[in-house]
């Protein structure tokens, strides 16, 4: 039991991880995209997503990687266990490394989903409510009773940023 609420906690702690490098990759890639100066938006976009395709694979999968070819290959036998920088190597359990790996997968997979739909639905509703309680707020003090025109009601709307569907294609890339 102790073994299994460890597993879990290091994988649900590396998905905490792998979400915040996320967003850290996200503004590196922005960044070194912005730098190249491109001519067009497409070559823009093309750029951008070969370098967040590379970042957010090697960010995904790399403890997955870790976990199924080297945990546990490299340790020695007893009288003479491998070191790396004076500490001795990890070991699998008993039973080998894949419970690790399959609890690994599962909560990376699934709680990478769930996120990603929780801010979905979330932070467009919560954008959309803090608007119109601003705007309301606005009209108070104005003390005006008509009802609103369309152009206040398009401001009403949220703004999409430059590569707006860029995160929907990347989810496709990834399914």
């Amino acid at each position: 039991m102790v073994t299994l609420t460890t597993l879990v906690t290091a994988a649900l702690l590396n998905l905490v991880c792998i979400m915040i490098f996320n967003l850290i990759y996200r503004r590196i890639a922005t960044y070194l995209t912005e730098l190249e100066v491109h001519r067009t938006q497409t070559e823009y976009e093309n750029s951008l997503t070969l370098k967040m395709f590379l970042l957010q694979f090697v960010n995904y999968y790399s403890s997955i990687f870790y976990i199924a070819f080297f945990k546990g290959r490299f340790v020695g036998y007893p009288g003479h266990y491998n070191s790396l920088f004076g500490y001795r190597q990890e070991e699998c359990g008993a039973g080998g490394c894949l419970l690790e790996l399959s609890l690994q997968l599962a909560i990376i997979m699934v709680g990478k989903q769930s996120v990603n739909a929780i801010l979905e639905m979330g932070v467009p509703w919560l954008l959309r409510v803090y608007k119109k309680w601003s705007v309301h707020k606005k009209a108070e003090c104005v003390n005006e009773n008509h009802a609103p025109t369309q152009w206040e009601s398009d401001y009403n709307l949220i703004n999409q940023e430059q590569t707006g569907l860029f995160g929907e294609y990347l989810e496709m890339g990834k399914a």
